[in-house]
């Protein structure tokens, strides 16, 4: 019989089991009484090298995946940041061997690799406590934690490689040894290995990993990457599964924790362009009335928009003439053109029905484009134009700008900033950012109640250093402050 033991370890929690610095290697195990495991190693030397932290995680039942996964990257972007931390992954489990069914509630797996024991348990010690890993650690019940080596302490496996082609799943089965009776560490190795062997020469199979916790030497996981879910499959219902290989190894060891993953932000990418195509985009077309072409821009576009509301998938078009502009006045008159469409392929597909008919050739040859963006909220939100502005001598501000190239990262903060101010100011409605889907350029959109609140709002704003500091760090492609008008 096998004892039983409940693998819950949590996440950065239990620092006392890190007061190991290194893993000492010997040549041979020693003699061990009944039910008692090593982990067989080779050489006589003392293991220094990176270790991959592993997290089999179960959600609470009725858990949001969206915020796990947001509670998730909060964490892993903190912790990513940190000296001595490398490649994170993370895996969604869509077979549990203890079911032999997707895991109910999901189960994911994160792995993140670190240049040493030593670095993992500072980590441990210095995030443990910090709320994004107890704002995670709500999210989920713990199968197993532990920090891993190579089972073979020369071996230095790749984390970024691990199961990267599309499409390729990843088997992870997890062994304590001191659960079997009667263990013997050479028998357990001569079982492994012979079925390791037979397991590599099938179809569909790409690779094996195998390690051993460094935190407790009885733990040891395998990891076999397959071509598909569909190779896996072959392979489980082939006479594979029935060779003494096998059944020697697995009805002797069965694992604590099997599961069969793919890659989990491949998966929620995917996804995320998937629902990205789906859903509303806004197209803001920012143009400047050539020279002496009022009115025949005022007529063309007046002909282009009345087809262009015909099309199947507009949900909305709005039309704005600018009334300022920074750091120089508009020449010539400047008119935002603001259409909602229910998707990116509708957005496609009327262009290539549209562009290139009369209608379109005559009003595009009446301005020049400062800038033409298709958008979506930053948040993923559906946004709605016409819940901001709807009344009479409103304004809205739109800007098209990106970061310098170096300063990146401070784009969120002094934003923050900035936009704290302006949310101050008498009048204010809304600000709303947005990303270019064809450049990845920040957009974003302010609303004031009336041109009164924005006059005066600018003025304070100008002052502020906030205002400075954001605005040095931009490369800015248009900016125009608007009031609606008529394109008909």
């Amino acid at each position: 019989m096998q004892k039983k033991r409940t693998m819950a370890i949590l996440l950065l929690g239990l620092v006392g089991l890190l007061i190991v610095a290194c893993v000492p290697v010997t040549s041979s195990a020693p003699e061990t009484e009944a039910g008692e495991a090593v982990v067989e190693v080779s050489g006589e030397t003392t293991y220094d090298g990176p270790v991959t932290e592993i997290a089999i995680r179960r959600l609470h039942e009725g858990q949001e995946l969206d915020a796990f996964a947001t509670a998730r990257d909060e964490l892993v972007t903190l912790l990513t940041a940190q000296d001595g931390v490398g490649t994170d992954r993370e895996f969604a489990a869509f077979l549990d061997f203890g079911t032999f069914a997707p895991p109910e509630p999901p189960v994911y797996i994160g792995m993140t690799k670190y240049a040493s024991v030593d670095v993992f348990a500072g980590l441990a010690e210095t995030l443990g406590s910090a709320p994004e890993a107890a704002a995670f650690g709500e999210t989920f019940n713990p199968v197993l934690f532990t920090a891993l080596r190579p089972l073979d302490p020369t071996d230095r496996y790749d984390l970024a490689t691990i199961a990267r082609e599309p499409g390729q799943v990843l088997e992870i089965a997890a062994r304590d040894l001191s659960q079997y009776d009667n263990f013997d560490a050479t028998e357990y190795a001569t079982k492994r290995d012979l079925f390791l062997a037979a397991l590599a020469e099938q179809d569909g199979f790409v690779a094996e990993y195998q390690w051993v916790s460094v935190l407790d030497p009885n733990i040891v996981v395998g990891m076999t990457v397959y071509e598909s879910a569909q190779a896996f499959e072959a392979i489980a219902t082939s006479a594979f599964v029935q060779s003494i290989e096998y059944t020697n190894m697995l009805s002797a060891y069965p694992p604590i924790a099997g599961y069969v993953s793919t890659d989990a932000r491949a998966e929620e990418a995917a996804m995320s362009a998937n629902d990205q195509a789906m859903s509303p985009v806004m197209e803001i077309a920012i143009r400047q009335v050539k020279a002496g072409q009022d009115e025949a821009f005022a007529t063309a576009r007046a002909a282009f928009i009345r087809e262009l509301k015909t099309q199947d998938g507009v949900e909305q078009d709005w039309e704005f003439q600018s009334f300022f502009t920074m750091p120089e006045p508009n020449e010539t008159d400047v008119f935002v053109g603001v259409t909602r469409y229910a998707s990116l392929d509708v957005v496609t597909q009327i262009s290539e029905k549209l562009m290139g008919t009369d209608a379109a050739q005559t009003f595009f040859g009446t301005f020049d484009m400062q800038a033409f963006v298709l958008v979506q909220p930053v948040d993923g939100s559906l946004f709605k134009l016409e819940e901001v502005i709807n009344q009479p001598g409103q304004v809205l501000e739109v800007a098209v700008r990106t970061p310098k190239v170096g300063m990146e990262e401070q784009f969120q903060p002094l934003r923050e900033a900035f936009f704290a101010q302006v949310a101050a100011q008498p009048g204010y409605m809304m600000d709303k950012e947005f990303i270019d889907l064809q450049s990845g350029a920040n957009v974003v959109l302010i609303a004031w109640e009336t041109l009164e609140d924005f006059q005066n709002a600018l003025g304070v704003l100008s002052a502020q250093p906030e205002m400075g500091a954001f605005f040095s760090i931009l490369d800015v492609q248009a900016y125009q402050a608007l009031q609606p008008t008529t394109n008909e």
